[in-house]
């Protein structure tokens, strides 16, 4: 659960598009960012067996 609304400052979305690891699947122009601030979070945790990524999956409270 969070709060979801769009960037809609011109040096965030541009800072955005140029770390984007991916790009849109669908068609066409897609320039629209949402930012999510979690209120709550659930689900499990899942971590590596190799402690080389476990820092990375389970993030620097499972250190």
């Amino acid at each position: 659960m969070g709060v979801a609304r769009a960037v809609t400052n011109i040096g965030q979305v541009g800072l955005l598009d140029k770390k984007a690891l991916s790009l849109p699947w669908a068609r066409g122009d897609r320039s629209l960012w949402i930012t999510v601030v979690p209120t709550r979070i659930t689900g499990r945790r899942i971590a590596a067996r190799d402690t080389r990524f476990s820092s990375i999956v389970t993030g620097p409270e499972g250190r």
